[in-house]
């Protein structure tokens, strides 16, 4: 509809048909229509195709009878006639074609029968001597190992031998590698037990002395009328002053000698245990060498020994692996030559098939050149080869 209100309906007719259309005035109420028409000779047309459709679709089918295939005429059954004969003449060729190669492949498998039959004797001759020799080989370890495990002991022997040797002169190395020392002088060891009595006799006789002196100057002093002043109290500290003085003097002489003695006796006996000590040290450091020594001689004897026991072992296992190697080669001799023979025997095998198969390839190019079909040359080797599977 457009803006006016008029409405427009178009289909589009098959070719042939007439379309009309009728439009309406330019009012409110205007209105257009289409009518479509068959012309006559198109609307005949069609009316005569579908009489004809139904006439065919009431027909029934009608089966072909003639021939499909053109008899065989007389030149045609003459070569087939032909031909069968020629089939006939060349069967006997044939014949005897197969039996000579039947023949022949018998021949061949005899010789390959026999080539295997020697193989397998070679094999279970190389594998009695190969077992052989595996046993010697066994045998070998076992005849060595006692010798190996006695080495071994005796070296184990040897090491526990040594070791309480090295272990001491280790020891004895250490003990000679400490320093030295003279000690402390012990003086009072040394003093003299007799001298402390005559030290007490001799103050005894000085104060008995000293007392003599100190009553012999008091009765001066009351002789003179001074006993009590302060003169008489002088000349009483100066006396006994000067008897302190003489007894010092007359006791230190008498310890003095006995510390000189003591400190020589003392000094002389740490020069004796210095001495000692140096030639024990001496003594130790020189052990320590010996010790060592004394270990390793018992080691290189047990080493010797072992050396001796693997040495015995290894010539007993070299003896059996030689014996070994030796059967080993026997059995491999043996099958080498074993399979050559296999080789020879397979080889006059294949010579008599080929042969015979020659034969058969002759029968048959015979029984090929017959009437009827065309000459055929022999077969090749290769052809021969390829049936029977060489």
């Amino acid at each position: 509809m457009d803006g006016g209100g008029k409405f427009f309906n178009f289909r589009q007719p098959p070719p042939g048909f007439v379309t009309e259309y009728y439009g309406g005035g330019g009012g409110k109420g205007g209105s257009t229509v289409q009518t479509t028409q068959i012309p006559p000779e198109v609307l005949a047309r069609y009316n005569a195709v579908n009489a004809r459709a139904e006439q065919v679709a009431q027909t029934p089918f009608q089966a072909y009878g003639g021939e499909f295939v053109a008899p065989i005429n007389a030149t045609q059954q003459a070569g087939i006639n032909a031909t069968s004969a020629a089939s006939q003449m060349a069967q006997p060729y044939y014949g005897a074609a197969t039996q000579q190669l039947g023949a022949a492949q018998q021949q061949g498998q005899d010789y390959l029968s026999a080539a295997t039959g020697q193989l397998g004797a070679a094999q279970q001759v190389g594998a009695g001597l190969g077992a052989a020799a595996g046993q010697q080989y066994g045998a070998a370890q076992g005849l060595a190992n006692p010798y190996y495990q006695a080495a071994t002991q005796g070296v184990q022997q040897g090491l526990a031998g040594a070791q309480p040797y090295q272990t001491s002169a280790t020891m004895a190395a250490l003990a000679g590698a400490q320093g030295v020392t003279p000690g402390g002088l012990n003086i009072g060891r040394y003093m003299n037990p007799y001298t402390q009595g005559v030290v007490n006799a001799t103050q005894a006789a000085l104060g008995q002395q000293f007392g003599q002196q100190l009553a012999q100057q008091q009765a001066e002093a009351i002789r003179a009328g001074a006993f009590g002043g302060d003169r008489a109290g002088l000349q009483r500290a100066q006396l006994m002053g000067q008897q302190a003085l003489a007894g010092a003097q007359a006791i230190s002489p008498l310890y003095q000698q006995n510390y000189q003695q003591a400190l020589a006796a003392a000094q002389q006996q740490q020069g004796v245990n210095l001495a000692a000590q140096q030639a024990n040290r001496a003594a130790i450091q020189g052990l320590a060498p010996q010790l060592a020594a004394l270990g390793q001689q018992g080691y290189g004897q047990q080493i010797g020994a072992a050396q001796q026991l693997q040495g015995l072992g290894q010539g007993l296992y070299g003896q059996a692996i030689g014996t070994g190697t030796a059967l080993q080669g026997l059995g491999q001799q043996q099958f080498g030559q074993g399979a050559q023979a296999a080789q020879q025997l397979a080889g006059l095998g294949a010579q008599g098939y080929q042969q015979g198969a020659g034969t058969s390839a002759a029968l048959a190019g015979l029984g090929a050149g017959g009437p009827g079909e065309g000459h055929r040359s022999d077969p090749t080797e290769t052809e021969y080869k390829n049936v029977v599977g060489l």
